[in-house]
């Protein structure tokens, strides 16, 4: 039974890099690149919601082994993945690619680094904690969770808080009425990830701190 209905980006799958890329100037990219360094060589790495799969020429570039999980829910999005992936000269990475979500994982799979860029920030917050504590035994003892996503600090106020706030909203009623997200709020993910046996190793800011790119750490008991 699935836990959450998957938001597939099947309408905007021919645009959605494009308009990334003029919103937020490379941010988006920038970010999830910047998190590639924590990953050691012979890792396994799960991938959920990578999108089209451009972040696979990146992870090729590090010319290191990998053995690449890579989850998508959107088959469009899916399908320019597989064309990226086909495309690739390197012979270091073995990538299985997977239409779906956490719920495709099986039993008895195990990462070293389970990476979500701009994923969690889908679903309400409940399905999104959902989510967390359904990958988290997929992560072994002391492997790394690499998160990029949007950020709205709580405790921010003022000018800050209301520019990030009204992109936030732009970009929940665009998506909403396109694609049929299921929320309208970014969830609290500093306050989840915290909730988690993991600890915050690295935390580098974007798009005036919109945009954070975090690397977590599973404590190894």
């Amino acid at each position: 039974m699935e836990l959450r209905t998957p938001a597939a980006f099947n309408h905007s799958v021919w645009f959605y890099d494009w308009l990334a890329q003029i919103i937020y100037g490379g941010a988006i990219r920038q970010s999830q690149v910047a998190l590639l360094s924590f990953i050691p060589p012979q890792a396994s790495v799960l991938i959920i919601g990578g999108g089209s799969g451009w972040i696979l020429q990146d992870l090729a570039r590090l010319q290191i082994p990998l053995k690449i999980t890579y989850l998508e829910a959107s088959p469009g999005m899916l399908a320019k993945a597989r064309q990226v992936a086909a495309q690739l000269s390197s012979n270091f990475l073995k990538i299985d690619l997977r239409l779906g979500t956490e719920t495709a994982l099986l039993a008895h799979e195990q990462y070293q680094v389970i990476f979500t860029p701009f994923v969690l920030d889908l679903y309400p917050t409940a399905q999104t904690q959902q989510m967390l504590h359904c990958l988290l035994p997929y992560l072994q003892p002391g492997g790394l969770w690499l998160l990029a996503d949007f950020f709205i600090a709580p405790e921010l106020k003022g000018w800050g808080k209301w520019w990030r706030s009204g992109m936030a909203r732009l970009m929940y009623t665009f998506f909403g009425w396109l694609e049929g997200l299921p929320t309208n709020t970014l969830p609290d993910l500093s306050g989840l990830f915290q909730k988690l046996p993991l600890n915050l190793v690295s935390s580098q800011s974007f798009f005036n701190g919109f945009i954070q790119a975090r690397a977590y750490q599973k404590s190894n008991s």
